[in-house]
């Protein structure tokens, strides 16, 4: 009895050995791009197994760099997230590290959670790092904890070699699905997968019939809606159903820059609310990035005159002047005391249709204030000037100056291509900011100190003795002979109509942005 037990022991180890496999995975050999980004990308070795890298909390994405050596670097809140072939179990993984050793590789191996097993890292002596346990999927995360050095951690994985069983797959995987469960504002597209090859998903959209899975679902119209999704396959038993929960909100409409301020202000962070007017583009500035889309900064003023920063990545590009049609959907925050729209929508961003205008305002550094927030000024015949600390000879402080008033600057990354140096003279265009209560501007244009800085505030029309321009008091009309006069507002509304005689009439209107039609003549004005 003793002798038959010992055999069958040894048979069921003789299997499993078999039945044990490894697989490798190198990032050098995937075809990637130096910076590329690999959020939420799915990788597979031969064998099957996926290896998925997630922001998650982050505020970087993960991404393949081919330096020192290729590897793909992970950021402090990144997962990422290994599985087995179907029916396979993952028993180690051991991690090849790129030997760059610099200060943000983290320290200890606190500075990581697995979701099973035990995970011991050596980034910086042996360049090991390895996981042991015992499941079908394993997801780690990099901790946004700061290493001794002080800073946020990078973890450069260069291979990863698994050890696995490939196991018999009976059942089949059960599907997954390209959105997240949670709150939308647009349409959303989602694609259904399953790891069993060949397999056939079934799903159903909000109780409807089920129907096999062929091209990406839409998921439209405002309200809740939910997807369920199986997998089939012939010989294998039915998946696990898989639900995804998606609603598609309505944002709140704003009629004005200040309401939105305003309504942003009352509402919990993560409301998006829509733009039911036009905007003017007046300066946008775009920054590449060493991984990623582009940054974007897209300055806008409404008809009111107010002004307001659309803060994204790979948004519209738009020219000086250029009128964003109503239907702008986007987020209110304040970043360290500047209001922004974050997290535009980008198909809200609607190409331009029409052109306005879009001059800086001309001011002095005595006359900017925190009410100018996001206004783009030009500065004229301003002298910059750099203040050392005379103890460690560094710069600590960076101003415009019109010689009565110190105003503070702060250049952006990638905003102004060349700085000028200290006590240079000189004309600036530029964003007036905010950085912790502390007011600042952050230069978009240096212009030479004998530029005209362009004051025209109004786009008029002066031909064949008809002229159209705006005061204080509202729309003045110069005209040789008698004319009728109609004054409309942004959304196209008649706000006056009026005969004027020869000569110069003033039509009395509020602030704001109208178009003018006198005669056969037609202009935009801005009243201030």
């Amino acid at each position: 009895m003793k002798k038959l037990l010992l055999s069958t022991l040894a048979l069921v180890a003789t299997m499993f050995a078999a039945n044990a496999a490894e697989s490798t995975f190198d990032w050098g050999a995937q075809g990637l791009t130096n910076a590329e980004v690999i959020n939420g990308r799915e990788f597979k070795t031969p064998e099957g197994i996926t290896i998925k890298i997630d922001k998650a909390t982050s505020s970087s994405d993960p991404a393949f760099y081919t330096a020192a050596p290729a590897c793909a670097r992970m950021y402090a809140g990144n997962v990422i997230t290994f599985t087995a072939p179907a029916g396979g179990t993952l028993t180690n993984i051991e991690f090849g590290l790129s030997t760059y050793t610099n200060y943000n590789m983290p320290d200890g191996d606190d500075a990581f959670v697995a979701s099973s097993g035990t995970f011991t890292s050596d980034p910086k002596t042996t360049f090991k790092a390895t996981w042991t346990g015992s499941a079908e999927s394993v997801t780690i995360e990099l901790v946004n904890k700061k290493n001794a050095n002080k800073k946020n951690p990078q973890f450069r994985a260069c291979t990863y070699t698994f050890t696995y069983t490939a196991g018999v797959e009976t059942v089949c995987a059960t599907p997954k699905f390209s959105v997240e469960d949670g709150k939308y504002y647009t349409t959303q597209s989602v694609e259904i997968t399953s790891n069993t090859d060949g397999a056939k998903i079934m799903y159903t959209l909000d109780g409807g019939a089920e129907t096999e899975y062929t091209a990406p679902v839409e998921v439209a119209g405002t309200g809740k809606h939910v997807i369920t999704a199986k997998a089939v396959k012939a010989g294998l038993e039915d998946s696990q159903i898989a639900t995804a929960n998606i609603e598609i909100a309505e944002p709140i409409k704003v009629s004005s820059i200040d309401d939105f301020k305003m309504n942003g202000e009352a509402e919990a962070a993560g409301t998006y609310f829509e733009w039911t007017f036009p905007v003017t583009v007046v300066r946008q500035v775009n920054v590449p990035q060493t991984s990623g889309d582009n940054r974007n900064n897209i300055f806008v003023k409404d008809a009111n005159g107010d002004y307001m920063l659309i803060y994204g990545f790979a948004l519209t590009e738009y020219a000086n002047g250029d009128v964003i049609p109503a239907g702008v959907v986007g987020e209110y925050t304040v970043f360290n005391g500047l209001p922004e729209m974050k997290n535009p929508v980008p198909a809200s961003l609607a190409a331009a249709t029409e052109k306005d205008d879009c001059t800086p305002v001309v001011m002095t550094t005595t006359q900017v204030s925190a009410a100018d927030l996001n206004k783009i000024i030009y500065l004229d015949n301003v002298t910059y000037n750099e203040v050392t600390d005379a103890a460690t000879g560094k710069v600590k402080s960076k101003v415009f100056t019109d010689g009565t008033t110190d105003l503070n600057v702060y250049w952006q990354n990638g905003w102004v291509e060349t700085r000028p140096a200290s006590g240079t003279v000189l004309d600036c265009i530029a964003a007036v900011a905010t950085f912790n209560g502390n007011l600042q501007v952050n230069p978009i244009e240096i212009l030479d100190a004998s530029a005209e800085p362009g004051q025209g505030s109004v786009e008029s029309v002066d031909a064949e003795n008809t002229v159209i321009v705006a005061n204080a008091n509202g729309i003045v009309v110069t005209v040789a002979n008698a004319e009728t006069a109609t004054i409309f507002n942004a959304a196209g509304q008649v706000v006056k109509a009026a005969n004027v005689a020869a000569g110069e009439t003033t039509i009395n209107v509020p602030a704001g942005f109208y178009v003018a039609k006198v005669g056969n003549k037609v202009a935009k004005v801005v009243v201030r």
